[in-house]
């Protein structure tokens, strides 16, 4: 078998090329340095949701109250999609909505957390906590849901019970539901 070698001057010289290829195309790419801010200016008139997902992807702010019901019904029934195209940007909405003033949209909020608790279980959790506490009995219920699926899968299922049998009443009342619907051991 034989191997070839490259000389120096072989190597300069494909340096260079390559250097003068990046080069030739540097006023070509210079246009995309606007394309975050061309995106944002056509999505936030033409897709409510794409424009909130963007917002919470970069941290801008967006009035969530402003996304109508059918941007909010697409949100919550995608979940299936978003979870693995766009989890980021999906539970940074997420972790907007779930101080949203609009008890159907928390429900649903908590709902929809249970799909996140494999790649973010620590914030997830924080989320379940503040959806926990929550003063609507509907609220409390989708966070048991949501709280059911994260214990099995936690990286110490006890630890989490513990921890949470330390919360406030409302947290311990959400943390039983979810105890009630899990199998044993875990489960009551």
């Amino acid at each position: 078998m034989r191997v070839a070698i490259a000389s120096p001057s072989t190597l300069l010289h494909t340096e260079n090329t390559a250097f003068a290829v990046a080069e030739s195309l540097g006023p070509c790419l210079a246009p995309t340095f606007r394309m975050p801010l061309l995106a944002r200016k056509n999505l936030t008139s033409e897709d409510p949701l794409a424009a909130a997902l963007l917002a919470a992807e970069l941290g801008d702010s967006y009035d969530t109250q402003r996304l109508p019901s059918e941007a909010l019904r697409e949100l919550f029934t995608s979940m299936n999609d978003l979870h693995v195209s766009v989890p980021y940007a999906t539970l940074k909405l997420l972790s907007r909505l779930a101080n949203d003033g609009r008890v159907e949209v928390r429900t649903e909020t908590a709902r929809a957390l249970g799909w996140f608790v494999d790649t973010y279980p620590d914030r997830v959790e924080e989320l379940l906590l503040l959806l926990a506490c929550d003063t609507s009995r509907k609220v409390r219920a989708a966070a048991a849901e949501s709280l059911a699926d994260l214990i099995p899968r936690a990286n110490d299922p006890w630890e989490l019970i513990e921890t949470w049998n330390s919360h406030p009443d409302r947290a311990r009342e959400v943390l039983k539901a979810a105890r009630r619907s899990l199998p044993p051991p875990l489960g009551v």
